[in-house]
């Protein structure tokens, strides 16, 4: 008698499979320098003639951003006032026109009458 055995079939497009790789975060003890010592923020304290520059006679970049945001702020705190006082004003001046429309035609409701009533 003959046996036949089976083997497995070869897969049909001839690639093989790889793994994948694992990507593993990378975290601070992994990597030689931890964040806080690559990047320092160094304040400076001025120099002598008390004008706040640094040793180099230069201007703090963040105290410029922070003046600069803090003006900007006061513009738009200025900007929404006068628009409010604008919407005010536009709101008196329909309030006026529409009194004096209402008295125009009180007037001339009171002329109308008085023309009827005189017979003209």
């Amino acid at each position: 008698m003959t046996q036949k055995t089976e083997t497995p079939a070869a897969p049909q497009n001839n690639t093989v499979e790889k793994p994948e790789t694992e990507k593993k975060p990378m975290t601070p003890a992994a990597s030689s320098t931890s964040p806080r010592e690559t990047f320092k923020v160094v304040h400076s304290t001025g120099n002598t003639n008390g004008n706040g520059n640094g040793a180099n006679g230069t201007a703090d970049p963040f105290d410029e951003l922070q003046k600069s945001r803090h003006r900007n702020q006061e513009r738009g705190e200025d900007a929404c006032r006068q628009h409010g006082r604008l919407q005010r004003k536009i709101a008196e001046t329909q309030r006026a026109v529409k009194q004096r429309e209402k008295d125009f035609r009180n007037t001339r409701e009171i002329l109308d009458k008085l023309k009827n009533a005189s017979g003209f």
